[in-house]
Protein backbone atom coordinates (compact mmCIF):
# COMPACT_ATOMS: atom_id res chain seq x y z
CA UNK A 1 0.00 0.00 0.00
CA UNK A 2 1.18 3.47 -0.44
CA UNK A 3 0.61 6.16 1.84
CA UNK A 4 0.65 9.86 0.14
CA UNK A 5 0.23 12.68 2.46
CA UNK A 6 0.28 16.25 1.50
CA UNK A 7 0.05 18.49 4.44
CA UNK A 8 -0.24 21.93 2.99
CA UNK A 9 -0.13 23.56 -0.51
CA UNK A 10 3.08 24.95 0.08
CA UNK A 11 4.74 21.94 1.75
CA UNK A 12 6.16 18.55 -0.35
CA UNK A 13 4.11 15.81 -0.77
CA UNK A 14 5.41 12.72 0.50
CA UNK A 15 4.40 9.42 -0.26
CA UNK A 16 6.09 6.19 1.95
CA UNK A 17 4.96 2.31 0.98
CA UNK A 18 3.38 0.35 4.15
CA UNK A 19 3.43 -3.29 4.28
CA UNK A 20 0.56 -4.91 6.25
CA UNK A 21 -0.96 -8.26 7.27
CA UNK A 22 -4.24 -7.60 6.36
CA UNK A 23 -5.29 -10.15 9.49
CA UNK A 24 -3.99 -7.54 11.40
CA UNK A 25 -6.20 -4.76 10.33
CA UNK A 26 -9.25 -6.56 10.38
CA UNK A 27 -10.60 -4.09 12.44
CA UNK A 28 -9.94 -1.20 9.73
CA UNK A 29 -11.69 -2.95 6.79
CA UNK A 30 -15.38 -3.94 5.90
CA UNK A 31 -16.70 -6.61 3.47
CA UNK A 32 -19.20 -5.68 0.49
CA UNK A 33 -20.53 -8.76 -0.94
CA UNK A 34 -22.47 -7.29 -3.83
CA UNK A 35 -19.16 -6.78 -6.05
CA UNK A 36 -17.43 -9.22 -3.40
CA UNK A 37 -14.47 -6.51 -2.37
CA UNK A 38 -12.83 -5.77 0.86
CA UNK A 39 -12.10 -2.27 1.27
CA UNK A 40 -10.59 -0.39 3.84
CA UNK A 41 -11.80 1.32 6.03
CA UNK A 42 -8.75 4.91 5.07
CA UNK A 43 -9.66 7.26 7.44
CA UNK A 44 -9.39 5.08 10.94
CA UNK A 45 -6.80 3.20 9.77
CA UNK A 46 -4.46 5.74 8.48
CA UNK A 47 -4.83 8.02 11.58
CA UNK A 48 -3.97 4.78 13.45
CA UNK A 49 -0.60 4.33 11.38
CA UNK A 50 -0.13 8.12 12.16
CA UNK A 51 -0.19 7.66 15.24
CA UNK A 52 1.28 4.44 15.95
CA UNK A 53 3.37 3.78 12.58
CA UNK A 54 2.42 0.60 10.62
CA UNK A 55 4.11 -1.80 12.36
CA UNK A 56 0.95 -2.21 15.06
CA UNK A 57 -0.21 -5.64 15.57
CA UNK A 58 -3.89 -6.61 16.83
CA UNK A 59 -2.58 -9.18 18.98
CA UNK A 60 -5.08 -11.83 18.04
CA UNK A 61 -4.66 -15.35 17.61
CA UNK A 62 -4.66 -16.16 13.92
CA UNK A 63 -7.96 -18.54 14.95
CA UNK A 64 -9.52 -15.37 16.36
CA UNK A 65 -8.31 -13.45 13.61
CA UNK A 66 -9.68 -15.86 10.57
CA UNK A 67 -13.18 -16.08 12.66
CA UNK A 68 -13.19 -12.02 12.25
CA UNK A 69 -12.92 -12.52 8.96
CA UNK A 70 -15.51 -14.85 8.53
CA UNK A 71 -17.39 -12.81 11.08
CA UNK A 72 -16.69 -9.62 8.45
CA UNK A 73 -17.81 -11.98 5.33
CA UNK A 74 -21.30 -13.20 7.27
CA UNK A 75 -21.94 -9.62 8.18
CA UNK A 76 -21.26 -8.34 4.35
CA UNK A 77 -23.67 -11.22 2.47
CA UNK A 78 -26.41 -10.79 5.35
CA UNK A 79 -26.55 -6.65 4.47
CA UNK A 80 -26.74 -7.94 0.76
CA UNK A 81 -29.69 -10.26 0.99
CA UNK A 82 -31.17 -7.66 3.29
CA UNK A 83 -30.57 -4.99 0.86
CA UNK A 84 -31.53 -7.38 -1.92
CA UNK A 85 -35.08 -7.80 -0.15
CA UNK A 86 -35.92 -4.25 0.12
CA UNK A 87 -34.83 -3.64 -3.42
CA UNK A 88 -37.34 -6.63 -4.83
CA UNK A 89 -40.13 -5.04 -2.22
CA UNK A 90 -39.87 -1.47 -4.12
CA UNK A 91 -39.67 -2.96 -7.39
CA UNK A 92 -42.76 -5.50 -6.67
CA UNK A 93 -44.99 -2.69 -5.51
CA UNK A 94 -44.08 -0.44 -8.93
CA UNK A 95 -45.05 -3.49 -10.95
CA UNK A 96 -48.51 -3.73 -8.75
CA UNK A 97 -49.16 -0.67 -9.13
CA UNK A 98 -47.97 -0.51 -12.29
CA UNK A 99 -50.39 -3.52 -13.35
CA UNK A 100 -53.23 -2.28 -11.42
CA UNK A 101 -53.51 1.21 -12.93
CA UNK A 102 -53.13 0.76 -16.83
CA UNK A 103 -55.81 0.17 -18.92
CA UNK A 104 -54.18 -1.80 -21.75
CA UNK A 105 -55.60 -0.85 -24.52
CA UNK A 106 -54.22 0.17 -27.55
CA UNK A 107 -55.98 2.34 -29.45
CA UNK A 108 -55.40 5.28 -32.36
CA UNK A 109 -55.12 8.06 -29.38
CA UNK A 110 -52.87 6.38 -26.95
CA UNK A 111 -50.61 5.10 -30.12
CA UNK A 112 -50.06 8.77 -31.40
CA UNK A 113 -47.47 9.73 -29.60
CA UNK A 114 -44.95 6.96 -31.43
CA UNK A 115 -45.73 8.32 -34.90
CA UNK A 116 -46.62 4.76 -36.36
CA UNK A 117 -48.55 6.06 -39.03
Amino acid sequence: MVKIKEKSVTDKTTASIIFVDMLNIIDYITYDAGPGQIMLKAKAFFDKIDREGAAFQNGSTIKEKVEKLAALMRDGESRLVSNRKKRLEVIEKSITSYLDNTPFVVSVDNQARFNLA
